[in-house]
């Protein structure tokens, strides 16, 4: 499994991406449902990773889970830097998530274009 590093985000999105609309939308549905466990599925984490994605609030989790979902079904780009060192003693963490683009969908052809766009950042604080 490929570490959370920009590196294997774009290993785990082209193996997405790759998949058939029904297969993707499967995997959308588990990310939304359970965020946790789709990334401890998809990434080989840290432990300090997987207690900071699990200490967050559920309904952080379900934003997450949410945002993340939406970028996939549209196959859109995740842009993920790589993380900050945060040696002992940690510092605080701040974790932004920001999304954009445009996607419409025809009524007349059932179908949907666009994309959104996820660009993760963090910070210490």
């Amino acid at each position: 499994m490929p570490k959370l590093t920009p590196e294997g985000v774009g290993e785990v999105s082209a193996s997405l991406y790759s998949m058939t609309d029904a297969e993707l939308i499967a995997q959308t549905d588990q990310v939304a449902s359970d965020y946790v466990s789709w990334m401890t599925s998809r990434f080989e984490l840290t432990a300090a990773q997987i207690e900071y994605l699990a200490s967050a609030p559920h309904k952080v989790q379900k934003l997450w889970g949410y945002a993340l979902a939406s970028t996939l079904i549209t196959r859109g780009p995740i842009v993920f830097p790589a993380l900050p060192s945060n040696p002992e003693p940690r510092r605080a963490k701040e974790l932004r998530q920001n999304l954009f683009g445009n996607v419409s969908y025809d009524d007349d052809s059932k179908e949907m274009d666009g994309a959104i766009q996820m660009t993760i950042s963090s910070r210490l604080l």
